[in-house]
């Protein structure tokens, strides 16, 4: 979240954070229904995370004026527009979620 291309350790304090809720799972394991969870709980960070940015004025700090931050999941397209209007102010996004069309 810091710097495109820049870590710093966040992958893995998310992955274990998974793991202490008991989320993560290898690559040769039967996740039963702990994939959704995780691609569920990992959605909820990633809204967390929009808001957090809107609510410190880093946003705006970074670029000038407010703009939405945009949620996809590449292996759930449709969640795109639910996922960025949770993330963002309302007014931000009600030209992009008016473009919903599910």
């Amino acid at each position: 979240m810091r710097s495109v291309g820049r870590d710093d350790g966040g992958a893995d304090l998310c992955r274990r954070d998974a793991l202490a809720r008991g989320l993560w799972y290898a690559d040769d394991e039967d996740p039963g229904e702990r994939d959704e969870e995780l691609a569920d709980w990992f959605a909820g960070v990633c809204v967390d995370a929009a808001r957090r940015l809107h609510r410190s004025g880093r946003i705006v700090g970074a670029l000038g004026r407010a703009v939405p931050v945009v949620l996809y999941d590449m292996f759930d397209p449709d969640a795109m527009f639910a996922l960025t209007a949770r993330a963002n102010p309302a007014a931000l996004v009600a030209e992009f979620t008016a473009a919903d069309v599910s």
